[in-house]
């Protein structure tokens, strides 16, 4: 669109958002909107649509030797916006600085906090809420620990009720204890009970040997059946190409699934 057509939109989503908006925040996030649907145009697809919606993006583009998903990351990364040092001033304190991997800091509004005293570290780790398909704030994430932090990212685990985990990178820190083995990370005991791999995953499950408290769980029989609780980590090892395997990461997300739902409901 050129020409007078052209300002005259500009002219009336100006005025538009002149009424709509009652602070500077209201106004950037309106422009942002409008860049967005702009650019990227209409992104949303009906559960029934969904999985020729997922092979369409996963073929390779017209345009280029890339698959439509990777086009369409590259354009979101390019009108994506970093938070400011005001809104990631938490993790930039001296005192949390040295607990993040890279410069990707959380934003003060959505930090999950750990929340038992422990050992006199405090409360900060670089971990976010982030909204799930199903509701808000329904997952965490978080960088792969430091060799400091390795400790936080199990209080976290523990803190916040973690049944599920998904690694999508494997760093040469070790997280994780052998299978059938206890392992002890800086005042906090894992127990590995058993592992399982397939190409595209390794299945861990693992608890805390120290957790004596049962959650219970109905059969269908209604029968009461009490065990230990504890948490179902998986490492994904296709992330490095994830580019070329996006089938991979959906049986990931089915695989996460079923594990939940033989799990009691949070």
């Amino acid at each position: 669109m050129k020409g007078p057509q052209a300002m005259n939109v500009i002219a009336t989503t100006d005025t538009i958002m002149i009424d709509m908006a009652s602070s500077q925040e209201q106004y950037k996030f309106i422009h942002l909107a409008v860049l967005e649907a702009h650019t990227v145009g209409s992104t949303n697809s009906s559960a029934a649509e969904f999985m020729s919606l997922y092979s369409a993006l996963n073929r390779r583009s017209s345009v280029s030797p890339q698959t439509v998903f990777s086009e369409q990351t590259e354009i979101l990364n390019s009108i994506s916006q970093s938070p400011s040092e005001e809104k990631t001033g938490i993790a930039r304190l001296a005192e949390n600085s040295k607990k993040n991997r890279t410069e990707i800091l959380p934003d003060n509004r959505h930090l999950m906090f750990l929340q038992m005293p422990f050992n006199e570290r405090n409360d900060y780790i670089n971990a976010v809420q982030v909204p799930g398909y199903r509701g808000k704030d329904n997952f965490v994430a978080t960088q792969w620990p430091l060799e400091d932090t390795v400790v936080d990212f199990w209080r976290l685990v523990k803190d916040h009720d973690v049944q599920h985990i998904v690694l999508l990178e494997e760093l040469s820190l070790k997280i994780l204890p052998e299978s059938g083995k206890t392992e002890n990370f800086r005042g906090i005991d894992v127990y590995c009970k058993e592992t399982e791999q397939n190409d595209t995953l390794v299945s861990y499950t693992v608890h805390f040997p120290e957790d004596t408290a049962e959650v219970v769980y109905m059969n269908t029989n209604t029968e009461e059946v009490q065990t230990r609780p504890q948490c179902q980590q998986y490492f994904y090892k296709l992330y490095s190409c994830l580019h070329e395997q996006f089938f991979q990461l959906y049986d990931l997300v089915k695989t996460y699934l079923k594990q939940k739902n033989h799990s009691k409901p949070n």
